[in-house]
């Protein structure tokens, strides 16, 4: 947990002023996000940051990250925007080694469960995001924004742990529609096809749900034609690829190892 000089070294580092609290507001597996207050240039201003746990991306991947959700907000999503240390840094270092990031605060509450129109419009978000044909700058064409064009995870391996969790039920019963949805989401191929519609030949449904593993026990894309099953072109469908049956991708991790 920060000391007190931290909301001080904080608001120095990102250029936010004088500080005048530092306050958690939230935490989940990769860090945890403060509310930081302070007054700059006489204004009262209030700044996101974010205490990284792990993974702790290196400058050139945080700078990655940064025009990527650039380009997503370019595109019409809601994304936050980073801001910089006083030195033009994305991340900032503490005396006790922790790593931040700082973005502009945004108020807000969080939904229900049953709201619907925040669902939609959560997913009107992700259809932007997943229609975005994003290559990095940097050279390295080959950690494009792989993260957010496939989903490798096993998830008889994932839901085993947490089966008899009472809201795990729910999940294990719609296991092959996921595997099925996973599939096909990741047989959708990278590439320059902006606009095309990714087609399914066979209906997304766990009697026909057929997962293609690797040697390695990955999931990977590959459908298999269907005469009675006309193609799925639905909004959630609608993708930023082209989508090619009966074809097996490898994974391309979203930064190099190490």
């Amino acid at each position: 947990m920060p000391g007190a000089g931290e909301a001080q070294h904080l608001a120095s580092v990102f250029g936010r002023g004088h500080a005048h609290a530092l306050t958690r507001v939230a935490r989940g597996a990769l860090g945890a996000v403060y509310r930081l207050e302070s007054v700059l240039e006489g204004e009262p201003v209030v700044t996101a940051v974010k205490e990284l746990y792990w993974q702790i991306p290196t400058e050139s991947q945080a700078g990655r990250e940064v025009r990527f959700t650039q380009a997503c907000r370019a595109a019409g999503a809601s994304t936050s925007t980073a801001i910089a240390t006083i030195g033009g840094q994305w991340l900032a270092t503490d005396e006790a080694g922790r790593a931040w990031r700082a973005y502009a605060w945004h108020d807000g509450s969080t939904p229900g469960w049953d709201d619907v129109p925040a669902a939609v419009w959560m997913a009107k978000q992700a259809a932007i995001v997943h229609r975005l044909d994003w290559q990095p700058d940097d050279g390295e064409p080959a950690v494009a924004a792989h993260w957010y064009e496939r989903i490798d995870v096993d998830w008889q391996e994932a839901l085993a742990p947490v089966r008899a969790e009472h809201w795990a039920a729910p999940l294990v019963e719609r296991i092959e529609e996921l595997t099925a949805a996973t599939e096909f989401v990741n047989a959708v191929s990278s590439g320059p096809t902006v606009g095309a519609t990714a087609t399914s030949t066979r209906p997304m449904s766990s009697s026909t749900a057929r997962p293609v593993t690797s040697s390695t026990g990955t999931t990977r894309g590959r459908w298999t034609r269907s005469a009675t099953s006309p193609p799925c072109s639905s909004t959630c469908c609608t993708a930023s690829r082209t989508f090619r049956p009966s074809t097996r991708h490898t994974a391309t991790p979203a930064v190099p190892p190490g």
